[in-house]
């Protein structure tokens, strides 16, 4: 029976360090949190929010779904500003100074700052503005509804989030699955180039492609290159509207390529316009978006008629 006792209390004192060791873990995890993010500026939540203005710019949600004041008609993705609104509402400040820890002789940056506002449904309305950088610090300046009585500090990160113009909420498109294209025809520089998708399979099961009609490519080659036009991703979104008078800025009204793939339910074409930097001003057809695009661009404009030509089996 002593020797029950014993293994009892023995039991008795690992669930106690096990509870304590949780009740630790806990606390710590918390407190780095905290060092992390900062204590809170205020607290609102991010599905609260009705209207937020982030420079010029103002977003208004209308029956559920946030539409542009300045422009009703651009594509504002949901998903994207509450993205924002949801890292807003958790900006923390390291630290915050009253007006007697306040060096008059430093200047703050708020002049020349940037600024963003929103307003809740209540009706409460709140206004940051970010200042410039304390070299010290290594924090930047932050003052709420224009008040100077407390200054806060907050992560240098947060220029990010006030760095926020119309762009950065918009929809942007994506090509849809074009795994059983039928067909891909590419001209450029080179020429024309057609690929088609003979609808017989090899006995591995993959489709048959071939060029010219008779010479046989490789599979995966063509595979890995509708993979990638399927899931392009846009080196950059320049805008949402460009008119017929504005394709000739981006070099779109005389695209250096174009590629065209045909699917059963699709067809998609991609022009490819004017340099700039290290991509390319791209434009779906039919579409009135403008991107920029790097690798693919290239590649596109590179290709041949041998361009998917391979170690075929």
């Amino acid at each position: 029976m002593k020797r029950g006792r014993n293994m009892l209390i023995l039991l008795g004192v690992l669930i106690v360090c096990i509870i304590a060791y949780a009740v630790i873990t806990s606390y710590n995890k918390k407190a780095e949190e905290k060092e992390t993010m900062g204590d809170a500026l205020f607290s609102v939540k991010a599905e609260n929010i009705q209207t937020v203005s982030i420079g010029a710019d103002t977003l208004i949600k209308k029956d559920g779904v946030w539409v542009s004041v300045n422009d009703e008609n651009a594509p504002i993705s949901g998903e994207l500003v509450e993205g924002f609104l949801s890292e807003l509402v958790a900006l923390g400040y390291q630290r915050s100074l009253d007006s007697a820890e306040m060096d008059a002789s430093v200047d703050m940056g708020f002049a020349s700052g940037t600024m963003i506002s929103f307003a809740d449904n209540s009706g409460t309305q709140y206004t940051l503005e970010l200042g410039s950088q304390n070299e010290f610090a290594g924090q930047s300046y932050l003052r709420m509804n224009g008040s100077d009585a407390v200054v806060y500090l907050v992560s240098a990160e947060a220029s990010a989030l006030f760095g926020k113009t119309l762009k950065d909420f918009v929809e942007q498109e994506t090509l849809p699955e074009l795994s059983d294209a039928t067909s891909i025809t590419v001209t450029n520089a080179n020429g024309t180039f057609t690929w088609d998708n003979t609808g017989a399979k090899d006995d591995s099961g993959k489709h048959i492609w071939k060029r010219g009609g008779n010479t046989t490519v490789d599979t995966a080659q063509v595979e890995t290159f509708l993979s990638q036009m399927t899931g392009i991703v846009w080196d950059e979104f320049v805008t949402y509207h460009a008119t017929e008078h504005d394709l000739p800025t981006y070099g779109l009204d005389a695209p250096l390529a174009t590629v065209t793939v045909e699917a059963p339910m699709d067809t998609v074409m991609l022009k490819i316009g004017a340099k700039y930097e290290d991509s390319y001003y791209v434009q779906p057809e039919g579409s009135s978006m403008v991107y920029r695009l790097g690798t693919l661009a290239e590649n596109i404009l590179a290709m041949n008629e041998y361009h998917f030509d391979g170690a075929i089996e």
